[in-house]
């Protein structure tokens, strides 16, 4: 089912099953655009699915410019997601898996929200430009390479984090990457960084040293390497 209204479209089916292989071309205008889950079956706080649920596998979405919004109501599958120009927006309401996100050149947001303490995002890129970004994760991750490139970018980790390459871009701006206290970390690799760039865990703030180890602001003692 394929429904719009000016300056917004959503799509799903009607029985709940996944929507596979569509392709969606965005206008150098503003698209607000939404996917969804409409399983009848599925709990949701807001009647549009749920999480726990395939939204869309082999989704193929090009935004073109303009400050665009895309939400999928739901998880994601073997999908390419490319946002191109303007400042756009993304949410994925479930798992992201074996997909990929290019953020383009505009000041991009996008959010990861996962299912609970589940998997937020396997085995998936993410690509972004040389503007200010924003990229939040609401669950565990595993498998991931994700490269900032410039800009003063933000990334937040809510969960574990195993397997996974973040470059942020050694580019001179300040880059802030926020980590929960009580997740664990596998594996993770923070390239790119510089003397300007802050990781926080938790509360607890520390600053680059150089070769992989940050050190606690407030305690030169307290380093962690990644």
């Amino acid at each position: 089912m394929f429904s719009s209204r000016t300056g917004a479209s959503s799509c799903s089916t009607n029985d709940g099953t996944p929507i596979v292989g569509l392709g969606l071309q965005g206008s150098q205008n503003r698209d607000n655009l939404d996917i969804l889950n409409n399983n009848p079956n599925a709990r949701s706080r807001s009647g549009n699915g749920s999480r726990d649920e395939l939204a869309v596998n082999r989704l193929t979405a090009n935004l073109e410019g303009g400050a665009d919004r895309l939400v999928i109501r739901g998880g994601t599958r073997n999908s390419e997601i490319n946002l191109q120009g303007g400042n756009d927006r993304f949410r994925a309401d479930g798992k992201f898996q074996r997909s990929s996100l290019s953020g383009g050149e505009g000041r991009n947001a996008a959010r990861i929200k996962g299912n609970g303490v589940d998997n937020a995002a396997r085995k998936s890129d993410f690509d972004f430009g040389d503007n200010d970004d924003l990229l939040v994760f609401g669950g565990n991750v595993k498998r991931l390479d994700i490269d900032l490139k410039g800009g003063a970018d933000e990334a937040r980790f809510r969960g574990d984090v195993a397997k996974t390459k973040l470059n942020l871009g050694k580019d001179g701006d300040t880059d802030v990457v926020k980590l929960s206290d009580k997740a664990e970390f596998s594996g993770f690799r923070i390239k790119g960084a510089d003397e300007d760039d802050v990781l926080f865990i938790g509360s607890s703030e520390y600053q680059y040293d150089g070769g992989r180890t940050w050190s606690n602001i407030d305690n030169p003692d307290d380093t962690v390497k990644f």
